[in-house]
């Protein structure tokens, strides 16, 4: 699947659970999910990351090692250490990291097959209910930003982020309020 499949999948998952998160907690994960969504296809020789990355896509086979629960899952330990020293809130980058890890897997067995169990089961699980790049795929994508638009402006999210976006033109104080409201009350 393309990445941005990959991306709008995990945003349609982040939308339907963004009640539970502030504006901030919101940016950061569609950042982060942005960043991981595609950090699977290391081993892929057509991905973005891999052009620039492209030892992996020499040495392993796509849709294997980097496509499992436990790659995803160690990766998500590893890189939710490193950035709670930033934001301390190890769950929620847990949280980000391995869903949209664990999403990217979903959508590509839309498309084929991956061995999600790998090391301890190595045969590919799947169903290939489209090819990547095709129409249908297209389809998939479009519908999926629908849902997420709608859904992001009926859950009041998008206006949130609308006028977290004004009230950062006005006052820093303000920012801080809106941005720690949940967290860190005045």
């Amino acid at each position: 699947m393309m990445f941005v499949s990959h991306y709008l999948f995990f945003v349609l998952f982040l939308s339907i659970f963004s009640g539970f998160l502030t504006p901030l907690e919101f940016l950061l994960a569609l950042f982060a999910g942005w960043i991981f969504s595609g950090i699977p296809d290391l081993d892929s020789k057509n991905s973005k990351f891999s052009r620039k990355f492209g030892l992996f896509s020499r040495i392993l086979r796509h849709r294997k090692q980097f496509h499992s629960i436990f790659f995803i899952f160690v990766l998500s330990v590893i890189f939710s250490y490193l950035l709670s020293f930033i934001y301390n809130k190890f769950l929620f980058w847990f949280s980000v990291f391995f869903f949209s890890g664990f999403l990217h897997l979903i959508t590509d067995s839309l498309c084929g097959k991956t061995a999600f169990f790998w090391p301890i089961y190595k045969k590919n699980i799947g169903i290939s209910v489209f090819k990547t790049g095709s129409k249908y795929e297209f389809l998939f994508i479009a519908g999926l930003l629908i849902f997420s638009i709608i859904h992001l402006f009926l859950s009041k999210k998008f206006l949130e982020l609308f006028f977290l976006l004004l009230i950062t033109a006005s006052n820093r104080k303000e920012i801080r309020y809106v941005f720690f409201q949940k967290t860190h009350k005045e």
